[in-house]
């Protein structure tokens, strides 16, 4: 069970009415609860992933101060900063530690804003209805992965694989310099590479992993959730170039449905068709589409 760290001052129904009145906004049943029994403040557990978005932390939840002063840890002050939420029906009842708010809209939907995007309704994600659901699903700062979470892995049970994605830092070196994502898209656990995406993982060298296997249902994923499709390894060789030389046409099929740059050349100073000709020549017959597609 998550706890706040201390308890604030409290609030009455009263105050709840003024603060309304004051900002021409009706608070939630659920939320007005809230304020009246804890009334904001900081909880032990804080961490929280947004689909699309990546892991953040919530600092605190802001609180009903007796007077309108602008404590910056005030719903006043909240509502003075943030008027655009108003506008949209929302009220800031918590900030996390980036300047990002998590609102709530009259209808007790909760929602999470990034403070790098414009506020308006298409940058608000939703992190459901309930506040007591909502607090009770953050978790503890994420800690680096361990030799027991490589074993977990390698042989645990998808159940027990989701609880250590839920503790580790999922951008932390997991196994052998690479990253959790990287290892997923290695082994093909593909549902795995989905539930990372959704989790905010770095997408960094993950397609070159997913490659490694032939995992081209993982690759197709990953490049449907932006990863770098113009990459390049230490060789200097582009990821297109890479699929080319070690002939697989079906990778760079993929590769070509989205903006890869075609024209860079490699440390020979070769562009992916010449070095796509060349491997022609030299007996790889299945890389055909693939001068034809890039001729």
């Amino acid at each position: 069970m998550n706890a706040f760290l201390a308890a604030n001052q409290p609030v009455s129904n009263d105050e709840i009415i003024q603060w309304e009145s004051r900002f021409e906004v009706k608070l939630p049943p659920e939320y007005r609860s809230f304020l009246l029994e804890q009334n904001g403040g900081r909880l032990q557990k804080f961490t929280f992933y947004v689909s699309g978005a990546g892991e953040f932390g919530i600092d605190l939840f802001y609180s009903l101060k007796k007077t309108e002063q602008e404590a910056i840890d005030s719903l006043h002050y909240a509502a003075l900063t943030f008027p655009e939420f108003l506008s949209l029906k929302c009220i800031p009842i918590a900030n996390d530690n980036s300047g990002g708010q998590v609102v709530i809209d009259e209808n007790g939907q909760l929602f999470f804003w990034d403070h790098e995007t414009i506020i308006e309704p298409v940058n608000l994600y939703p992190l459901g209805d309930s506040i007591a659901a909502f607090v009770e699903s953050l978790t503890e700062e994420p800690v680096e992965p361990t030799s027991g979470d490589v074993a977990l892995f390698n042989d645990g049970t998808k159940e027990d694989i989701l609880k250590m994605v839920d503790r580790i830092d999922i951008n932390a070196p997991f196994e052998h310099d690479q990253s959790l994502l990287q290892r997923a898209a290695l082994v093909q656990k593909n549902w795995l590479v989905e539930v990372l995406i959704n989790k905010g993982a770095n997408l960094q060298g993950s397609l070159e992993k997913a490659m490694v296997n032939n995992n081209l249902d993982g690759f197709k994923l990953l490049l449907k959730s932006g990863a770098d499709v113009n990459a390049t390894n230490e060789d200097g060789d582009s990821l297109l170039i890479q699929t080319i030389i070690e002939a697989k046409p079906a990778f760079a099929k993929a590769l070509l449905n989205y903006h890869v740059d075609t024209d860079y050349k490699d440390g020979f100073d070769q562009t992916a068709l010449e070095v796509a000709r060349m491997k022609v020549g030299q007996g790889e017959k299945e890389l055909e589409e693939i001068v034809e597609l890039l001729s």
